[in-house]
């Protein structure tokens, strides 16, 4: 007599006649062969389709795509004017936070808080699409590519404080940010890769939420490698004055060495800040880094007014000393003759996180 046949724990023994009328839904698992029900099957599915949905919810996944940066720049300013009020003290120049969040590989989104002298603002808030190297999209609250040195993060230059000539140009609002669009890419030529942006912006700097006219700013720049290491540009602004409505223009020409130690910023701009007026200004900036150490020279000269020959040279001796990675003390004593502002010694820590 044979011994009666066991069964491992948890199988459901079904008689011949059962078998026969449920044939296609016994599954075998080892020697256990048994019938699932609904909810077997619906288990059985979500255990079969857990790790697939684990992928595209995990939160993990979510933190990745976010990049969170930030700095501040802390600085002491003595003035030689006797009107500066006050002549010396602390200046909290910067204070920013910077979220970039990658949707995928194309697609992104930016957001910059500014604590600049204490005063809240927004500075950055954009959206970027990528359809290949040669075409890239950027909408909303952004920079114009307008001027290699306004282009240039604070926390990159040279200097401790960009040029009069930039901050001119600034106030003019031919620089700087503004809400609208931006077409930038990259192409190939035979040897050396092309670069080009172009934008319409609202034209009042970012400062209201909304156009109140209809006129709008328009900004082209052309970027070219000549040879390794050195990268030149041409760029140029146009839109109508808020008050005469008549055309006020700018255009510029730049280049950017970083060969070895040596790092040189050369650039030109002239335009007209109101239609009476032709601003003109060049700015040649070098460094050279000896370790941690990189002695800075700069050398500016500007005119205002072009029609009336008012002229301002600015000389600027100082140095940048990196302490840490993210880490740096700056240092800058300007010198200027003619229109120019009176003499100021800056001096700047930075740190990055």
């Amino acid at each position: 007599m044979s011994a009666p046949r066991v069964y491992p724990v948890g199988c459901r023994r079904l008689s011949g006649r059962r078998r026969a009328h449920y044939p296609k839904k016994e599954l075998n698992i080892g020697r256990c062969r048994f019938r699932p029900g609904p909810t077997m099957m619906l288990l059985l599915a979500v255990l079969a389709a857990g790790p697939a949905l684990a992928v595209r919810v995990s939160p993990r996944s979510a933190v990745e795509r976010l990049d969170i940066e930030g700095y501040v720049h802390l600085q002491w300013r003595q003035d030689s004017d006797i009107r500066a009020r006050p002549g010396y003290g602390f200046l909290l120049r910067r204070a920013r936070v910077e979220f970039h969040y990658r949707f995928d590989e194309r697609a992104s989104a930016a957001l910059e808080l500014g604590a600049d002298k204490l005063e809240l603002t927004l500075k950055d808030a954009s959206i970027a699409y990528r359809v290949g190297r040669p075409l890239r999209f950027i909408a909303g609250l952004h920079k114009m590519p307008f001027s290699r040195e306004e282009l240039e993060p604070s926390r990159r230059m040279l200097a401790v404080e960009r040029s009069l000539t930039n901050d001119t140009f600034d106030r003019a609002g031919f620089l700087g940010r503004d809400i609208g669009l931006t077409v930038e890419g990259e192409f190939f030529s035979p040897l050396k890769p092309v670069g080009y942006a172009l934008g319409v912006y609202n034209g009042n700097r970012g400062r209201l939420y909304r156009d109140n006219n209809n006129a709008k700013q328009f900004v082209q720049r052309l970027t070219f490698t000549p040879v390794p290491g050195l990268v030149a540009g041409l760029a140029a602004t146009q839109r109508n004055d808020s008050l005469t409505g008549r055309l006020v223009a700018a255009g510029g020409a730049d280049a950017a060495l970083n060969v070895g130690p040596a790092r040189m910023t050369a650039e030109v701009l002239i335009g007209t800040p109101s239609p009476d007026r032709l601003a003109l200004g060049a700015i040649l900036a070098v460094g050279w880094r000896l370790g941690p150490v990189e002695p800075v020279l700069r050398a500016e000269f500007f005119t205002p007014d072009r029609r009336g020959e008012s002229r301002a040279t600015l000389l600027t001796a100082g140095g940048n000393w990196y302490l840490h990675r993210r880490i740096r003390l700056k240092g800058n004593f300007t010198a200027g003759f003619g229109a120019a502002p009176a003499n100021v010694l800056l001096v700047e820590a930075q740190a990055g996180f």
